[in-house]
């Protein structure tokens, strides 16, 4: 099955992004060599335990692009810091 150069982006909806890139990596290793991935993650699973740096990297690391997303009630000015 041939799937044509795309952009996907993995929206993760869960309280543990870290725990999931290695296997959103790998499954993009299996997939179109033309086609992009994004993984998103949500903020708030991330800043109160310190590590969003860290998941940023280990997106980065992984071969992705980095996607991340805010409840309505937190400011953008909070992730500001993480723009490149």
């Amino acid at each position: 099955n041939h799937v044509p150069d795309c952009h996907f982006d993995c929206h993760m909806m869960t309280s543990e992004p870290e725990k999931w890139v290695e296997a959103v990596a790998k499954a993009k290793a299996t997939g179109d060599k033309g086609s992009q991935i994004s993984y998103t993650f949500h903020y708030e699973a991330t800043e109160p335990r310190g590590i969003t740096q860290e998941v940023i990297d280990k997106i980065k690391a992984n071969g992705m692009k980095v996607g991340l997303t805010i409840s309505p009630d937190t400011p953008v000015e909070a992730i500001l810091k993480y723009a490149d």
